[in-house]
């Protein structure tokens, strides 16, 4: 007797082996945790890459679209805000899950020619599972290490992730300690911006009032994290294919001299 036989089927894009990568180099900066310091990094990181002359994309996926607000963009500004950083641009938008994806991997001319997104993304595991990116991942303390241990178990091969130190509570060997822990558990190498990118009132001030974090005078704990976002913007750098250095900040050296023991008076 015969039997009933199914066609073949092609795979969907979805169950390709050969993870995606997406059409403009991308950096994720995703948490399992809120509260971090994600969307502070993840606008002070875009607005130095613009200033070493990039048009930055700027993509808040998260309900809130915190990034674009701390950009100084208001809710009657255009969706797709546009807004000069020295002699580059940060492209602002807010975009749901899809429309994100679509961007990135199907149709980045929505935003224009772009040289490098930056993703925010909610506290959540889907944050680590956009494939061929930079994944810039916050820690905040011993515990957000360890839950941000499951997330990272979904990042796709073709990832690349940095930790990122934003809490007081790990000294400088117990971070470095943590993220061997870290990098054991998930089975992977990953890189760790030494310096912490420790949060500060004045930074947070900046942010609510849309002010750049740049204009601030690099002085104790704000020239600290600036300083740790730089280590971030070379990273990027590199993974948006630049071969150059990145370029220094522009104005002058003598602004940003600074005296121990009195520029740091405010962390005492």
């Amino acid at each position: 007797s015969m039997t009933a036989q199914p066609l073949p089927t092609r795979s969907s894009a979805a169950e390709a082996p050969v993870p995606a990568v997406p059409k403009v180099p991308t950096v994720v900066l995703t948490a399992w945790k809120g509260g971090v310091w994600k969307t502070s990094i993840a606008v002070a990181l875009a607005e130095r890459l613009a200033l070493a002359g990039l048009r930055v994309g700027l993509l808040a996926t998260d309900a809130q679209q915190d990034a674009r607000a701390r950009l100084g963009v208001q809710p009657s500004d255009p969706d797709v805000a546009r807004v000069e950083r020295g002699e580059g641009v940060v492209v602002a938008v807010g975009l749901s899950g899809p429309q994100a994806a679509d961007v990135l991997y199907r149709t980045p001319r929505r935003l224009g020619p772009l040289d490098l997104a930056v993703v925010d993304t909610a506290p959540s595991r889907k944050g680590m599972r956009l494939p061929g990116t930079l994944v810039v991942v916050p820690v905040f303390d011993a515990d957000s290490a360890r839950n941000n241990v499951a997330a990272l178990l979904a990042a796709p091969a073709n990832c690349r992730i940095v930790l990122v130190k934003t809490g007081s509570k790990l000294s400088a060997s117990d971070w470095s300690r943590e993220v061997d822990v870290i990098a054991e558990a998930v089975d992977r190498p990953m890189q760790f911006v030494p310096r912490s990118l420790r949060a500060h009132a004045s930074v947070a001030e900046a942010h609510a009032e849309g002010r750049s974090v740049w204009t601030l005078p690099r002085r104790g704990a704000v020239k600290s994290y600036l300083e740790g976002v730089e280590v971030l913007a070379e990273a990027a750098w590199r993974h948006a294919g630049r071969e150059e250095s990145l370029p220094d900040l522009p104005g002058s050296d003598e602004d940003q001299v600074f005296i121990p023991g009195w520029d740091d008076a405010d962390d005492e």
